[in-house]
């Protein structure tokens, strides 16, 4: 069978988080994205002028694929590759969370990369 990369926008927009806050949403794949492979998350993040110490964790289907901390007023790309078998055919979720710190981010242009058989 033959496969190829697909994706999901799971987000074309922004949303602002400070400390002690999260952002959840949801998303579907197909029945024949291929969840026992890896996938890989990408999503653009801008913290505020004064941000400090901004510590965030990303969470698909209550898996931790990704944290970081943030400093500064710099736009970055940044790109999780997401274990096998986090994925779910139908239904997925996927929480951005703001820990600590201070200052805010904002999140944007959360995409998702997958296989699928064709």
């Amino acid at each position: 069978m033959k496969e190829v990369c697909d994706y999901s926008v799971i987000k074309d927009g922004t949303f602002i988080l400070n400390p002690n806050q999260d952002h959840t949403t949801t998303f579907k794949l197909p029945n024949d994205a291929k969840i026992d492979s890896y996938s890989v998350l990408f999503y653009m993040l801008d913290p505020s002028s004064g941000a400090d110490n901004l510590t965030y964790d990303v969470e698909i289907n209550s898996k931790k694929v990704g944290s970081a901390s943030l400093s500064g007023g710099v736009t970055r790309s940044k790109h999780e590759a997401v274990q096998k078998n986090i994925l779910k055919h139908g239904s997925n979720s996927i929480q951005f969370e703001v820990k600590s710190g201070s200052g805010s981010v904002t999140f944007s242009d959360v995409i998702l990369y997958f296989r699928r058989d064709i």
